[in-house]
């Protein structure tokens, strides 16, 4: 009897223990990025054999392997179903190793948070506006959450200081700040904002951000009106392309925006002539790898398939943008001011009105610009209720509107100023935006990964056969044949 609590204690530390070795284990593979990649080629090419990509029954295997091998709880991961449509980044109806890579990287992570607590844990530096080397210039703007003022950095650079009162944030405003600002430290891009730290003292936590002189999507229009800019369909072409180039990119780094809206869509300086277009407001974005659920978004922007999960895709940005260019085109953007309803909006008095319109309402497409043809009929595959229907950003990046189709194969998405023909992606990411020391800040699995790794492996094979025996030679097992080139091209992957 005396036994039984030193045997419950010894039992006790026996699962500690084990959980240590698992959560050490991951921490290893989250920052030795090599080892997470030999483990996801390894698994994948073990489902997928001779085929570039797998389906969802494979994906529903890799997972199975990486649980067996890791030791993880079989709830690690989320829903199947919901991870094989997410990270299907180019809409290819299958996924990549690259695809299944970050997949697996994003879930570990989130899994680290749960066993860990990382949510709000790292601290926020404390100094003043002074200390931080701000000088305040102006208010720019007031919300719910603070105020938005114009300030100069030490180098006279403009800045622009986002101040939440401490007085209204709760602890979880506090770890969704934390996580806006995470989530837009990691993309790093041209189209998307720009986020340089974070900081408090005694009464505020700020966000230092990039300023944009622009305005936004709302008053793109009239300031192009006010100069004289010819809107024609090449300006418009222009426009709309850099919407796509953002959120292709930010979706191959496994990030939703959650809320793409006339508002979050802002015009980098006053040259309306050629607008440079910014996404801004990550504040509720999601990590693909994330179990979290909710509508979260905009009424009137949110995709039926969210409406009725409570879950985001991928697609349902590229659903957002489709109501963003029919509003456009047609100045429908809600405005109260105006009594302007917007495209599911109008005519709705409630929740239930709004979600019954997003879900059968078919948009008057012959209100849009009639000579506009190739964008009306983009705008209809953008709208499309159901989400399998519906283009991912690279296929409508290369939509016969924006140019002729090519014969290009998406291995990254290019985060640059891009107005012309779409490039042929390259190999690895020159700007590489995903190079701190975040877990998940790191380059993906590049070809050169997978021809190296394999040909270790097939020096090791040829290793263990040299030290057989003569008289096991017959029954030893062969090493791999070394890849062919054309075999190396098949999986070629993303940076």
């Amino acid at each position: 009897v005396d036994s039984t609590p030193s045997t419950v204690a010894s039992t006790s530390d026996a699962v500690k223990s084990e959980q240590d070795l698992i959560t050490e284990r991951l921490q290893t593979l989250l920052h030795d990025r090599n080892s997470l990649k030999v483990l996801v080629v390894e698994i994948f090419e073990s489902v997928a054999a001779t085929q570039k990509s797998i389906d969802v029954k494979g994906l529903g295997k890799v997972r199975t392997k990486v649980i067996q091998q890791l030791g993880l709880p079989g709830d690690s991961f989320g829903d199947l179903m919901t991870d094989y449509l997410r990270f299907d980044f180019d809409g290819s109806g299958a996924l990549e190793v690259n695809e299944v890579y970050k997949l697996l990287k994003f879930h570990l992570w989130e899994y680290w948070k749960r066993v860990h607590g990382v949510k709000g844990k790292w601290g926020v530096p404390t100094k003043s506006m002074a200390e931080a080397g701000f000088t305040f210039v102006r208010e720019m703007g007031k919300g719910n959450q603070g105020t938005v003022n114009l300030c100069t950095d030490r180098k006279g650079e403009e800045r622009c200081l986002k101040c939440y009162p401490k007085t209204k944030m709760r602890d979880l405003d506090l770890d969704d700040l934390k996580e806006e600002f995470e989530a837009m430290k990691l993309l790093d891009c041209k189209r998307i904002a720009s986020t340089f730290e974070i900081f408090q003292d005694d009464k505020f936590y700020y966000m230092v951000n990039e300023v944009y002189h622009g305005g936004d999507f709302e008053t793109l229009k009239p300031h192009a009106m006010e100069q004289g800019i010819k809107m024609d369909e090449e300006w418009w072409k222009k426009i709309f392309k850099q919407c796509f180039r953002a959120l292709e990119f930010m979706h191959q780094q496994a990030m939703i925006h959650c809320d793409i809206k006339e508002p979050n869509m802002m015009i980098k300086h006053k040259d309306y002539e050629a607008p440079e277009v910014v996404l801004i407001d990550f504040g509720i974005s999601k990590a693909m790898g994330s179990k979290e659920s909710g509508w979260g978004g905009t009424p009137g922007y949110i995709p039926p398939e969210t409406l009725e999960t409570k879950k985001w895709f991928p697609g349902g940005d590229v659903f957002s943008l489709g109501v963003v260019i029919f509003q456009m085109m047609t100045d429908k953007i809600p405005d109260n001011d105006k009594h302007t309803g917007g495209l599911f909006l109008e005519g709705c008095s409630s929740m239930e009105d709004m979600v019954r319109a997003t879900r059968s309402r078919k948009p008057a497409f012959e209100l849009m610009t009639p000579q506009f043809k190739g964008l009306v009929a983009l705008t209809e595959k953008l709208l499309a209720k159901k989400l399998v229907n519906r283009l991912k950003a690279p296929k409508a990046l290369e939509d016969p509107w924006f140019a002729a189709p090519t014969r290009r194969r998406v291995t990254v998405a290019v985060c640059e100023a891009d107005d012309g023909p779409t490039p042929v992606a390259k190999e690895s990411r020159e700007s590489g935006p995903l190079q701190g020391n975040h877990p998940l800040a790191t380059f993906g699995i590049l070809p050169d990964f997978i021809k190296n790794l394999r040909n270790e492996m097939a020096d090791k094979d040829d290793d263990d056969d040299s030290s057989s025996s003569s008289n096991d030679d017959d029954e030893a097992e062969q090493p791999p044949p070394t890849p062919s080139n054309k075999e190396m091209r098949r999986h070629t992957v993303a940076a």
